[in-house]
């Protein structure tokens, strides 16, 4: 890849359907609220740099039923889920 072919990871995070269903160039990020199950899967050979999570993946829920997994460092600023137990 030459130069300007993008960074890899996209500057704000977004549900993967979300992603999908989105019109560029003018849909912004919203409409799809996001929280953290708790669940993480590690990886110790994971780098994290820029936008990418040190450490491994974060599960995370859409309000539009889509469970999902992503090392994209703006999940964190996800809430937590709250269990019912």
């Amino acid at each position: 890849m030459g130069r300007g072919s993008g960074t890899g990871q996209p500057y704000w995070f977004m549900c993967s359907v979300r992603r999908r269903e989105r019109v560029w160039p003018h849909d912004y990020p919203d409409g799809h609220d996001v929280v953290r199950t708790g669940r993480v899967r590690g990886d110790p050979h994971s780098v994290g740099y820029g936008r990418k999570l040190h450490g491994g993946t974060v599960q995370y829920r859409c309000s539009c039923g889509h469970v999902g997994w992503t090392n994209h460092v703006d999940i964190l600023r996800a809430p937590q889920e709250v269990s019912d137990g």
